[in-house]
Order: structure tokens, then sequence, then C-alpha cells
């Protein structure tokens, strides 16, 4: 991250006439707080593909109104949108999930010329050993 500062200063100072930007870092992916089942069946893992709804937020102090929550399921090859609310907080509804074999990756846009784009976050939900709730994780090398 050092590297990447210095290498944009050094530009910033190489090009005078061009101008320079105050340098902007990138935004933490959103985060994940819960996936639930609204009506779980006996065992998930006799039917373990389901509809689910994921809960999160964007982990602003100031979240920016109308930012787009964008989520892409890669095993399903499936994606989705939601607006996260003005305090931050966004719910994707009836998310089709495979709950044996799923990696979900999460980001957001704000809106706007000059609105941000976050880093990609991964997770990957999992039947837990109640065999009737959710277990996720978050992945930090994506979905290899």
């Amino acid at each position: 991250m050092l590297s990447r500062l210095r290498t944009l200063l050094l530009a910033c100072l190489a090009l005078p006439a061009a101008g320079c930007n105050t340098p902007t870092f990138p935004l933490d992916p959103p985060d994940f707080l819960g996936i639930s089942i609204p009506i779980p069946p006996p065992s998930l893992t006799l039917a373990p593909v389901q509809d689910v709804d994921i809960q999160g937020d964007l982990g602003l102090s100031e979240p920016v109104p109308e930012t787009l929550v964008y989520l892409y399921e890669h095993r399903g090859d499936r994606g989705y949108f939601v607006f996260a609310s003005d305090a931050g907080q966004f719910t994707f509804n009836e998310i089709e999930l495979d709950l044996t074999n799923n990696c979900m990756q999460v980001w957001f846009e704000e809106p706007g010329e000059d609105g941000r784009t976050s880093e990609d976050g991964f997770f990957k939900a999992t039947i837990a050993d109640d065999d009737q709730s959710i277990d996720f994780e978050k992945l930090n090398l994506g979905c290899g």
C-alpha cells in the first residue's frame, strides 16, 4: 500500500502541468451480517439448494444515499443488486444458493460521477452442524 502511495505522489510531482487529484484509497468491501432461510426445511443436508436472505452493512460512518450493493454468486452464475439504506445496511431477499457449493462476491458503488467503488469481498455459506441454520465465512483469496 505504501509503495502504491509513493508511486502516486511521484507521478503527481512529475506531471505538474497536468494537475494532480488528491489520492483516493479503496473502500473496504461490504460485510455480511447474517444469512437466513425464511422457512427452513427439516434438513438442509437433504435440501441444500435454498432461497436465502442475506443481510449486510457497508461499514461506512456516512454512507452516500442510493449506493448500490452488488452480489454475484459464482457457482450459480447469478447476479443481484439492491440499494443500501441511508444507514448503510442492505438485504438481498430470496437468493437461490446451493449450500454445498457456492462462492459469493460482493461490492458496492456510490452514485454520481465522483462515486467510489469498494473492493470486492468474498463469502462462502455452508450448512451448520445443527442442519437447520447456515454458517458463513469470509474468504481471503476470492472464489478460486
